[in-house]
């Protein structure tokens, strides 16, 4: 009570006095506990380690997966068998992605796949998105103000369609360019020369979100739209994954340039990691098991890089950032009266 005399002296209706207090407490009781605190918690360590009695308990043996005797082995303690509760490793990209962090400097190429895997399976829906651009081209291109554009709900859109397959096919198509864009909009976000729509949030709510950004417009327009966007990003991330393989590889550019209309998973780079990678993963995958051990599972990176260059890149084509933009109603006219004058 003596070293403590002076800390139960408190003024507590102040906060400085409780702040003198809270001080005081603490330089008198907690500080000196923290003092050496290193070789305090080694000493408690070895004072586990020799105490013979915590290592035949049963939660000893099974956080430390001790290797039971086989003449101990029995479906009666199953439960208390070290082994039963051993962390077993299983085979996923998350997992093979762990391991491979090691040898990233020798397989570019792999890590390329890996660090683009939400691109790489946008990609796979591009050629969904090229033939919704074709379908809402030939229905509003020239026939079809901005002003409406703007106005008019995706919702309202599909709605004004005549139920049955059309309908039915607009609808599958916008979603799936809804979610292309939920996964591609954060990574447009951190582009800062690329120009995006900036009044559109992370999915594309057809109740709210206009026709206009379903629209193929010009990247120089006064309304950036979502499928420009898209389409824009989708496209050079494509020829920028084939100028690192070219280089790569030292390949030269063969200069054959594909049409972004003409796009389909058979001439671009694009790769699903549920349906494409999964599978190579699991067929380039390596368990080991010693005697005594537990499953070891590793990976063979250079097979599993070779087979997604074969498949993946090798003859896939540069495409064209040049497409053929939408044109509205007024903007036909203008055209027409100024080539008339």
């Amino acid at each position: 009570r003596r070293k403590g005399e002076g800390v139960w002296n408190v003024e507590w209706k102040s906060t400085e006095g409780r702040t003198n207090w809270e001080n005081g407490f603490s330089r008198l009781y907690i500080q000196p506990l923290l003092q050496n605190l290193d070789d305090r918690l080694q000493q408690a360590s070895r004072l586990v380690d020799d105490d013979e009695r915590l290592s035949k308990t049963p939660i000893h043996r099974v956080l430390c997966e001790d290797t039971t005797p086989s003449d101990h082995l029995s479906l009666a303690n199953v439960i208390e068998l070290p082994e039963m509760w051993q962390y077993r490793p299983s085979v996923s990209l998350e997992h093979m992605s762990r391991c491979f962090v090691e040898h990233q400097a020798e397989h570019t190429m792999l890590k390329m796949f890996l660090d683009n895997a939400i691109i790489l399976s946008a990609m796979c829906q591009l050629s969904d998105i090229v033939h919704l651009i074709t379908l809402l081209r030939t229905r509003y291109h020239r026939n079809i103000d901005m002003t409406e554009a703007l106005t008019m709900k995706i919702a309202e859109f599909l709605k004004s369609l005549p139920e049955g397959p059309q309908r039915d096919k607009f609808d599958v198509l916008v979603k799936r360019f809804g979610s292309t864009w939920t996964n591609i909009r954060p990574l447009l976000l951190q582009q800062d020369n690329t120009r995006r729509p900036e009044d559109v949030g992370p999915t594309i709510d057809a109740q709210n979100i206009s026709l206009y950004h379903l629209l193929p417009m010009r990247e120089d327009a006064t309304v950036m739209s979502c499928m420009t966007a898209v389409v824009l990003f989708l496209v050079r991330k494509n020829n920028e994954l084939l100028d690192t393989y070219r280089r790569n590889a030292g390949i030269q550019d063969d200069g054959n340039i594909k049409s972004w209309t003409d796009v389909s998973t058979n001439n671009m780079v694009s790769c699903d990691p549920g349906r494409d990678l999964m599978p190579m993963v699991l067929s380039h995958c390596n368990y080991s098991l010693a005697i005594g051990g537990e499953t070891k599972v590793g990976y063979d990176f250079a097979a599993l890089e070779k087979q997604l260059v074969d498949r993946f890149l090798c003859g896939k084509r540069t495409i064209d950032e040049k497409f053929e933009t939408f044109q509205f109603r007024q903007e036909a006219r203008d055209v027409g009266m100024l080539s008339a004058l």
